[in-house]
């Protein structure tokens, strides 16, 4: 919810034009929307907060607006059983304005309503009715409600202006548990759950049902939330902008139960903040006019994708304020949408698409299983599977079976061949032992359309430390104020079948800690095939984040290289110790633990000071830079008989400098504009690299 603010109208479409240039390429699809399919279904005296169908027969339409959109508006209720053909007024209790949060019918008899109520009228945050819809009545809970979930371990009701509501009797009664300003919540299976918070105020999830709720680090705020039953996935477009423009926002996807949130999609619009949509085949969210609908290239209506939010096609459509509800349903292959646009009195309509053409059956699973071991004699962990499509039947589930380590086994005999249903498992057995492991389970099967296979990412976590990587020895010792290379190399644990794995593997966020008063930091370069994300060096440790670009699988891994300066004026030793180690799958993430002892550690030592420094080349046959440390300019010999390519980074491993040095060669590069500092150089000839350091002075 947003309070509405004027901007001039010159200053809107400058905005919008810019906004629309920057953002059409990852907004929207090549060529031109799809055909739409809108009729109007019927005209209601009042501004329409909500469209609610249950089925494309049944459903419902609030009226009311939204708080601090406009002045309070009475609240009214209808409800239909054909499809919207005709209408029948609901008795509500009287005296309130605002606007019809949610509408959630838990049978055909039974189910509550969330209002959302301010202006000085009435109180009470939840309604419920006993006779299918056609009467609510108060319960005694006291607020302003805006969305309800029900599992079997809690009833949940946010609250814009209260504590948000818990109840663990099937909301006879209830605790202010939650923290103020809630603003809606859904859930994806009987434990999992998020809410969605008001302006600045942190996101929250739930494991347990809804009972207990944690804080995620997103706080952007959303009326709405979607959820994909059945899998990690939610989806919310904020309704309020999220990159600083005034009219434009993101769309954004959770896929760790709504823990942490990624930004898919910037377009040039403000949402009304609803969500919804079928599965992840058909997301949809509808265009907020806020304004900008005096702008010509303004697209209003409504905005569908069938890539998992990737980008966006305009189905037209009404625009309509913030925090309001539409409706999203299947019907056999048809895709029906329920929306109104922003007027009063207002209107209903409602788009339909045929969904024959979205191809055949897909088999539907999880990029990657997390299977937790809970005893040392292993555990079954039921993977759901699925099959996504029109009148879909069932398919052939012709073979299963696993790679990678032998801790994950197949409990059942009888996979396959087997019919596989619509809705469908596989059970695999997990026995790690103090250990973590990986796999890959593969499944071949035939929906219709010839064979295919897959294959899921298994991960298995035990309940106890395990040691799945090893520091792999190595020395470096360098004179006081000269830098030295250290390789970082990790050793695999035979349990973790690391060629299985790799495919999976997207990055590496780690840690390297060390002594600092034996040596301290002067530069990372990561391995070949891996780009650096981020690099924060601290006092006597480095937090690294790297990215897998075209990286190959070994053993040990290099994790790139760090270049230590001797810090010490007498002899020193330190290890470099790995106090942590992230290995990323996509957007998931697995913590190991790296291990060292005496015989795999990696080792910094200092030889104190040394007698004399060189400020020339010292040897004839290899790549050289001098004077060491230079004011204004260096000089770069290369005695080989082929071109040499010098790369130079500086202390935060950026690029500075790019440069070819031609056979049998000095040659003369200027550094006067450099920064003071410490810099590294990597020398590229024959295949073949070399690593240097030089020091900038003033």
């Amino acid at each position: 919810m947003r309070i509405r603010t004027r901007v001039p109208v010159h200053v809107r479409r400058s905005l919008l034009r810019l906004m629309m240039i920057v953002s059409a390429v990852q907004f929207l699809c090549n060529g031109d929307s799809v055909a739409q399919s809108w009729q109007k279904l019927s005209t209601f005296p009042g501004y329409i907060c909500i469209a609610k169908f249950l089925n494309p027969d049944t459903g419902f339409v609030g009226l009311g607006l939204t708080p601090g959109w406009l002045s309070p508006q009475a609240v009214g209720l209808y409800k239909t059983t054909d499809g919207g053909k005709s209408w029948m007024q609901c008795s509500i209790p009287s005296g309130y304005a605002g606007e019809i949060g949610d509408i959630v019918m838990t049978d055909s008899i039974n189910g509550w309503l969330a209002m959302t109520c301010w202006g000085g009228s009435g109180n009470r945050a939840l309604w419920k009715t006993s006779d299918g819809g056609l009467t609510w009545n108060e319960t005694p809970l006291i607020g302003s409600g805006t969305a309800i979930a029900m599992t079997a371990h809690a009833m949940i009701v946010t609250d814009l202006s209260n504590h948000g509501h818990l109840s663990t009797d099937g909301g006879a009664t209830f605790t202010n548990s939650l923290p103020s300003s809630t603003n809606c919540v859904r859930f994806v299976d009987a434990l999992h759950g998020a809410i969605s918070d008001f302006r600045s105020q942190d996101w929250l999830c739930s494991s347990d049902g809804g009972v207990t709720w944690n804080n995620s680090s997103f706080n952007v705020e959303s009326w709405g939330l979607y959820g994909i039953e059945g899998t990690p996935n939610f989806y919310a477009a904020p309704e309020g902008p999220t990159d600083g423009s005034p009219y434009s926002a993101q769309v954004f996807r959770s896929t760790d139960f709504g823990k942490s949130w990624t930004s898919l999609t910037l377009f040039p619009y403000l949402p009304t903040g609803g969500f919804d949509g079928i599965a992840e085949n058909v997301l949809i969210f509808q265009v907020s006019y806020d304004g900008i609908q005096q702008d010509p290239t303004h697209k209003g209506g409504f905005y569908r994708s069938t890539d998992s939010g990737q980008t966006w096609v305009s189905i037209g459509g009404p625009s309509a304020y913030h925090d309001s509800w539409f409706s999203v349903l299947q019907s056999q292959c048809e895709l029906h949408v329920f929306g109104f646009d922003d007027q009063a009195p207002g209107t209903l309509y409602e788009y339909t698409e045929n969904l024959n053409n979205g191809g055949p059956n897909r088999l539907a699973i999880p990029d990657t299983a997390r299977l937790a071991q809970q005893s040392c004699t292993g555990t079954d962990t039921t993977i759901p599977i699925g099959i996504l499509g029109c009148e879909v039947s069932g398919g052939v589930l012709d073979s299963v079976w696993i790679t990678g380590s032998g801790a994950f086994t197949l409990p059942n005999s009888g996979l396959g061949p087997r019919n596989l249903g619509v809705f469908d498992s596989i059970a695999v057995s997990y026995s790690g032992i103090r250990t973590t492991d990986s796999g890959v389970l593969h499944l071949a099967y035939n929906l219709g359309a010839g064979q295919r296979d897959t294959s899921i990412a298994l991960l298995g976590t035990a309940s106890f430390l395990s040691q799945e990587f090893t520091l792999h020895r190595a020395v470096v010792a360098a004179y006081f104020g000269e830098i030295d290379s250290l390789p970082l190399f990790v050793d695999v644990s035979p349990a973790l079948n690391i060629d299985s794995l790799w495919p999976f593997i997207t990055g590496f966020q780690f840690t390297y800690s060390w002594d600092s008063s034996v040596a301290s930091y002067a530069s990372y370069v990561p391995s070949n095939g891996w780009l650096l994300n981020s690099i924060v060096p601290h006092g006597n440790s480095v937090d690294i984040d790297i990215q897998n670009v075209s990286g190959t699988a070994s053993d040990p891994i290099s994790l790139g290289t760090a270049l230590f300066r001797s810090h010490s004026r007498g002899l020193g030793f330190t290890w470099a110790e790995v106090p942590r180690f992230i290995c990323n799958f996509g957007s998931q993430a697995e913590e190991f633990c790296v291990t060292d002892n005496e015989e795999s550690h990696w080792s910094i030592k200092s030889l104190g000071e040394k007698s004399s420094v060189s400020t020339g080349p010292t040897q004839e046959n290899s790549f050289a830079i001098y004077p060491n440390p230079a004011s204004t300019e260096l000089f770069i010999r290369n005695p080989n008989p082929s071109h040499a390519q010098i790369t130079v980074f500086d202390a935060l491993g950026r690029k500075v400098l790019q440069s070819m040095v031609s056979p049998n060669s000095v040659q003369r590069i200027d550094i006067a504009s450099f920064p003071t500092g410490s810099y590294v150089a990597i020398f590229s000839s024959d295949g073949l690299e070399s690593i240097q350091s030089f020091c900038k002075l003033y």
